[in-house]
C-alpha cells in the first residue's frame, strides 16, 4: 500500500533519513578529528600558531615509513598512484608463504613478531597469570617441531579408529577397529560431534550471535556452511583456472587418504564421489548476492523447522552439539526454542540431495573435512603436501615459519590472553585516555550543533539524532575486561595443556571454541558490545 503525500508513513521515511544523514556527517567528523589528534600526538601536525618540528624518535620513525612507501622522482600530478605507491610495492614484494601483501598485513607482521617475544620468555610462577601460563605452554608445545615430527600422523589415526570418525575410505588398512560400518553411521551423530566437538561445521553451521531484529537479545542461528575451497563459484565455473583449482583439491584429497594408509585406486574412486557430492552442494548454496539481510531473517521455533524440514532431527541436533554439562541452565532447549533459519532453501535442497547419496560417500566426506582441517596440525610431510595444494589455489610456495604459524594459532585461540599480554607491554594508556576525550568531544560538539545550528530537521528527528550520538559506543584500544585476571583464568580452567602433546592441545582448544558462543545463548547482549 503506497502511502499519500504528508502521511506518517512518508513522514517517518524522512526522519529516518536525516537521522542517517546526521549520523554520517557525525562519523565523517569523527575520522577528521581522529586523523588529526594522530598527525598531533605523533608531532607531525601543530595547532599552534608558531610552525614547530617534533624531532621525536617516534616522529622520525613516522617520517621515514611515509618517506619509504613514495617516490619523490614522480609528480603527483601527473601519476599520484606512483607517487604514492611506488616505494611501498619497490620495498615490499609479495612473501612468498603468502598469496598477497598490503600495509595492513606489514603492520601485522610487526604485531606478531611482538607477540613472539612475549610468548617466548620463560614462565614466571609469580609473574604470570593462570592464563598466560597456559598460552606459553600451547606456543612451547607448537614449537616444539621435533615432538610433532616423532607423532606423524598418530595422533589423527587414533581418532580415525573411533566412530564417528572412521574413514571409510580407509578400509582396514589401520586396523580392524578402524573399519567403518555403514549400519552403524549416523548422520546426526557425526554432525553434531563435528560440531560440538571439533568446532567443524559441515552441512550446517550452528552458532549464537544477536538477533537481527531484537538487538539486545542472543539467539541460535543456522546457516549454509563452508565448502573445501573457498569460493562457491570455483566448484561451478569452467575456467581453465576454476577447473585447474578442482583438479588439485581432488589430487590433494586421493594423497592426504594415501598417507594415511588408503589403497591409491581405492582413493581415487572414492574421492572422485565426495568431489562430485561437494560440487552438488556447491550448486545448492544461496550466493553472496542473493544474501539479504531480510531474506536471510526467518526466525520460527525449532518445531516450526521441524516441521517445514522433516528429514532432519533438528532438536536432537542442537542437543547433542550443547554441552550441559558446562551451560545446565540450556539442559531444557525443546521445541519451543527460537532459532532463525538464514537459508531454508539451502536446507530443503541440501537433504533432499543427502537423502539420495550412499551413506559412504557422505561419510568419507564428512570426515575428509575433518582430515583437511587438521593437516597444519601434522608432520612436515603433511604440510609439504599440503603446500603443493596451496601453490595452485593460492600462489604461495613456502611454509609459513613455524613461530609465525604459532603466533597466529594462539592469536585465534587464545586472543584475550595474547591481547592482555600486548596491552600490558606495547599499549599505551594515556593514547586511549586521549582518543576517548577526543570522541566525547566529538560527539557533544555534534549534538550542540544538533542544537544550535541544524536548521533542516525537525524536532523529532533532531530528538532521535541526539539519543543516537549518545548512544554510540566509543571502543578504543581494547576491551576492559581482559585486564580482569580472575574473569580470563576461570574462562580457560578446564584447559590443561601439555609442552609435549601438540595434537592433543589443539583438540583442547577446538573443544573451547566449539562450546564458547553457547555461553551467550539466553543471554542479553552486553552494552559493551
Amino acid at each position: 500500500m503506497e502511502a499519500e503525500p504528508g502521511s506518517s508513513v512518508e513522514t517517518g521515511k524522512t526522519a529516518n533519513r536525516g537521522v542517517q544523514i546526521a549520523l554520517v556527517v557525525f562519523v565523517g567528523s569523527t575520522l577528521v578529528l581522529g586523523t588529526i589528534l594522530f598527525l598531533v600526538s605523533q608531532g607531525l601536525l601543530s595547532l599552534q600558531a608558531k610552525q614547530e618540528y617534533c624531532l621525536k624518535p617516534e616522529c622520525i620513525e613516522a617520517a621515514a615509513a611515509i618517506l619509504s612507501k613514495v617516490n619523490l622522482s614522480v609528480d603527483p600530478c601527473d601519476n599520484f598512484f606512483r607517487f604514492a605507491c611506488d616505494g611501498w610495492i619497490n620495498n615490499n614484494p609479495i612473501p612468498e608463504d603468502m598469496p598477497s601483501y598490503g600495509v595492513y598485513p606489514w603492520l601485522r607482521h610487526n604485531v606478531d613478531l611482538k607477540l613472539k617475544a612475549l610468548l617466548e620468555k620463560s614462565i614466571s610462577r609469580r609473574r604470570d597469570t593462570e592464563a598466560i601460563q597456559k598460552a606459553k605452554i600451547l606456543y612451547s608445545s607448537c614449537m616444539n617441531e621435533k615432538a610433532i615430527e616423532k607423532a606423524d600422523a598418530k595422533p589423527l589415526l587414533h581418532i580415525l579408529r573411533h566412530s564417528p570418525f572412521r574413514w571409510p575410505v580407509l578400509e582396514s588398512n589401520i586396523g580392524p577397529e578402524g573399519v567403518w560400518s555403514e549400519r552403524k553411521f549416523s548422520l546426526l551423530q557425526t554432525l553434531a560431534t563435528f560440531r560440538g566437538q571439533y568446532s567443524n561445521s559441515v552441512f550446517i553451521r550452528l552458532y549464537v550471535s544477536p538477533d537481527d531484529k531484537a538487538s539486545n537479545e542472543h539467539i541460535l542461528k543456522l546457516d549454509q556452511a563452508t565448502l573445501s575451497l573457498a569460493v562457491r563459484e570455483d566448484y561451478l565455473d569452467n575456467s581453465t583456472e576454476a577447473k585447474s583449482y578442482r583438479d588439485a583439491l581432488y589430487k590433494f584429497m586421493v594423497d592426504t587418504a594415501v598417507l594415511l594408509g588408503a589403497n591409491s585406486s581405492r582413493a581415487e574412486h572414492d574421492m572422485k564421489s565426495v568431489l562430485r557430492l561437494e560440487i552438488k552442494i556447491a550448486e545448492i548454496m544461496i550466493p553472496h548476492e542473493n544474501r539479504t539481510s531480510e531474506a536471510m531473517y526467518n526466525k520460527m521455533n525449532i518445531s516450526e523447522l521441524s516441521a517445514m524440514i522433516p528429514q532432519f532431527d533438528w532438536l536432537g541436533y542442537i542437543k547433542k552439539v550443547i554441552d550441559v554439562r558446562l551451560y545446565p541452565h540450556l539442559r531444557d532447549i525443546g521445541p519451543s526454542e527460537n532459532v532463525v533459519v538464514r537459508v531454508p532453501q539451502y536446507f530443503k535442497d541440501l537433504f533432499r540431495i543427502l537423502g539420495s547419496e550412499r551413506k559412504k560417500t557422505i561419510a568419507n566426506y564428512l570426515v575428509w573435512r575433518m582430515v583437511y582441517s587438521r593437516i597444519p596440525n601434522l608432520s612436515r610431510r603433511f604440510q609439504y603436501r599440503w603446500l603443493e595444494f596451496s601453490r595452485v589455489i593460492q600462489g604461495t610456495t613456502t611454509l609459513l615459519p613455524q613461530w609465525d604459524k604459532c603466533v597466529n594459532f594462539i592469536e585465534s585461540a587464545l586472543p584475550y590472553v595474547v591481547g592482555k599480554m600486548f596491552v600490558d607491554v606495547h599499549f599505551q594508556e594515556d593514547k586511549k585516555e586521549m582518543m576517548e576525550e577526543l570522541i566525547e568531544g566529538v560527539r557533544w560538539a555534534f549534538i550542540d550543533m544538533l542544537e544550535k545550528e541544524n536548521e533542516w530537521m525537525d524536532a523529532g528527528t533532531k530528538r532521535r539524532a541526539k539519543e543516537k550520538a549518545r548512544a554510540v559506543l566509543a571502543k578504543v584500544g581494547y576491551p576492559e575486561f581482559i585486564m580482569n585476571d580472575t574473569h580470563v583464568n576461570e574462562d580457560l580452567k578446564a584447559i590443561k595443556f601439555s609442552e609435549s602433546d601438540y595434537f592433543g592441545n589443539i583438540l583442547q582448544t577446538r573443544k573451547y571454541l566449539a562450546q564458547s558462543d553457547f555461553f551467550w545463548l539466553r543471554k542479553a547482549v552486553p552494552k559493551t558490545e
